[in-house]
């Protein structure tokens, strides 16, 4: 072995272990708020608050996550982005910490929002380090690694606190996590010292930016498909349970297997773009993600269902890294950050209002009239792309 190839391992090693890093970062970023489903029902009962009160709790983080992507990309212009992701990171520990002293619905509210504007700083400043590090031949699939912490959080952290929650309170469950999340922050103080952001942030051009038409496309793309995602999976053990005739722990359970496929897809998908193109993969992931939807609602067998949700929640979880990859290569060095929370706002709006105009639908018709219709979105949403020729 020559004395120069240390000098490469040792490079390699060190963007390895910082994907990794990140990669832990986005999954206890996303973990804090796929926690809440299994303890929210208890969270109810010592508030004394309503169904639907207890629903709000999402939409206030969901509209604390907007208010945070939208102020990510005035923070950038002051703060590096490793700066950024400490501090959110360190917001998040502190307020899952504060919510074992909440008593109120109000506290709750207050934690709610501010534990989503935290969340919300992330992506921004995330992605576009990503895409320093490794060269842009590597982007689909760095980001596609990246992009598996959310499946495999919301496939193991609702059991792991469902199984708590048998031996301690729903209080002593967030405080643990809150701790649990100091170890990555750790691991970024040590790794993300270098290089420095290579960004010059006093250069980032909005007005190009915002004439881009094809990040709007992108950003209308990322809405169809976080409501298809998770909009979809919210109220799809209702669905099972109402219109499918499943019982709800069998339904949970069905869920759950269903995001399964999730942990793989975002790699393989990566691995595709890298390989034919982008827009090719972009295309055909949408494309059959609305035709598996489509066929999940006309199923009437309880077989072809779970096979058809199984495909369905696989395959839409490899949009998103593609999409990031995508952005960033279009966006520019200067204004990566930026249309980064630009598209990633157009999905936080759709998880918020998705879940509601099902819900709405489905006390007038039913729910399978509504995921059709956010199947039949998937489908014809591709056409959009034809900005990028």
């Amino acid at each position: 072995m020559r004395l120069n190839d240390f000098g490469v391992m040792k490079m390699l090693s060190h963007k390895v272990l910082f994907l990794l890093t990140l990669w832990s970062l986005w999954f206890f970023n996303y973990s804090a708020r796929t926690i809440f489903p299994p303890i929210l029902p208890i969270i109810e009962q010592e508030l004394m608050t309503s169904h639907a009160g207890t629903g709000g709790i999402f939409g206030f983080i969901s509209l604390g996550y907007a208010f945070g992507l939208l102020f990510a990309s005035p923070l950038m212009r002051r703060l590096s982005r490793q700066r950024i992701l400490f501090l959110e990171h360190g917001g998040i520990i502190l307020v899952l910490a504060l919510f074992y002293f909440g008593q109120t619905y109000l506290y709750f509210t207050i934690l709610c929002l501010i534990l989503g504007f935290a969340a919300g700083a992330y992506l921004p400043s995330a992605i576009p380090l990503l895409t320093e590090r490794f060269p842009p031949r590597h982007w689909a699939k760095v980001i596609g690694i990246h992009g598996i912490a959310p499946s495999i959080s919301l496939l193991i952290v609702p059991v792991i606190a469902a199984f708590l929650l048998q031996v301690v309170s729903w209080r002593t469950i967030l405080l643990l996590f809150s701790l649990v999340g100091i170890l990555p922050l750790l691991a970024l103080v040590r790794l993300a010292k270098a290089p420095p952001d290579s960004t010059v942030h006093s250069k980032m051009n909005y007005s190009s930016l915002f004439r881009d038409k094809r990040i709007w496309v992108l950003g209308i793309l990322q809405g169809v498909a976080a409501g298809a995602n998770l909009g979809i999976y919210a109220v799809i053990p209702l669905f099972l349970v109402t219109e499918r005739g499943f019982t709800l722990p069998g339904a949970n359970q069905l869920l759950g297997m269903s995001r399964i496929g999730g942990m793989v897809v975002p790699l393989i998908v990566g691995a595709i773009a890298d390989r034919f193109g982008y827009i090719r993969t972009l295309i055909a992931v949408t494309f059959l993600s609305g035709v598996f939807t489509l066929l999940m609602t006309l199923s009437t067998r309880e077989l072809f269902l779970a096979i058809f949700l199984f495909l369905q929640t696989s395959i839409i979880v490899g949009f998103f890294p593609l999409s990031f990859a995508l952005t960033s290569r279009i966006a520019g060095q200067e204004n990566r950050g930026p249309a980064v929370a630009l598209v990633t706002l157009f999905g936080a709006i759709s998880m918020a209002l998705t879940p509601w105009l099902l819900g709405t639908i489905a006390d007038h018709y039913s729910f399978s009239y509504g995921i059709w219709a956010v199947g039949l979105a998937a489908m014809l949403a591709p056409l959009l792309l034809w900005t990028f020729r």
